[in-house]
């Protein structure tokens, strides 16, 4: 699985899973840019809206920064050479303090300099918080699934399955020690021993729970406030909670 540039290919071969590579570093950035037009905490703080092109920057920067651990994927449609979707994964080591910062923490402080944006790298910092998963889990070492994305146009592919289902299948990979020599250096003694989402949408839970992650959290947009109204009145009925879900390997 991790001798060649191709994880695997699905939907009659039309498309491919691949590690993200500097090449389609500015495709990307369009396929996280309509992430930030659909995905639900981002509606619910109105990073949708124009006039927050600054927050956004700095969240897009936060994803791209986070994929620097070697394991984060696209989606590619072999036909046109076309990223169609994306996710970040980054490995989490247990701090060897509680007051050692988290990468999340260190990056809020260096780049979030709009309220919207730190509140959106907040909400993150606050679910691993609030469940301990090296603790409950009895491990030091987790892989992180972020920043789920899929172009509008390519919906319904199998394209946002597709890159969970090979996110866990390169962590258990790395969990008995195949693949480390994509992993900087620093991190190739980490054995990862689950997965970790935060899925907020019905679509991306049904995944999670197609792929057999344990849903340890729910979090309701009813009771999320931002500018003094409820999230769930800028993200709609259809989609009622965002979850902590872990995968164990």
């Amino acid at each position: 699985m991790f001798s060649s540039s191709i994880y695997g290919r699905f939907h009659n071969d039309e498309f491919e899973i691949i590690p993200y590579n500097e090449r389609y570093k500015e495709q990307l950035n369009v396929v996280l840019q309509k992430y930030y037009d659909t995905e639900n905490v981002a509606i619910g703080l109105e990073l949708d809206l124009p006039g927050n092109e600054d927050a956004r920057e700095a969240l897009i920067r936060y994803s791209i920064d986070s994929a620097e651990d070697g394991i984060s994927l696209l989606a590619r449609e072999i036909a046109t050479d076309t990223i169609v979707g994306s996710v970040t994964n980054k490995i989490q080591v247990k701090p060897n303090s509680p007051d050692e910062k988290t990468f999340s923490e260190i990056f809020k402080e260096k780049y979030c300099k709009n309220e919207k944006s730190q509140l959106y790298v907040q909400s993150i910092i606050d679910a691993a918080n609030k469940y301990d998963v090296f603790t409950t889990y009895k491990t030091d070492c987790y892989v992180e699934l972020m920043f789920l994305s899929t172009l509008p146009q390519y919906r319904q592919k199998s394209i946002a399955s597709s890159l969970c289902l090979y996110t866990v299948k390169i962590a258990d990979a790395l969990k008995y020690g195949i693949g480390l020599d994509k992993l900087p250096e620093n991190l190739r003694k980490y054995r990862p021993t689950c997965v970790v989402a935060m899925f907020a949408s019905n679509y991306s839970s049904a995944i999670g729970r197609k792929l057999g992650f344990d849903f340890i959290d729910e979090n309701s947009y009813e009771d999320a406030y931002f500018n003094g109204k409820k999230m769930s009145d800028r993200i709609g009925k259809l989609h009622k909670s965002w979850f902590m879900a872990v995968k164990k390997l």
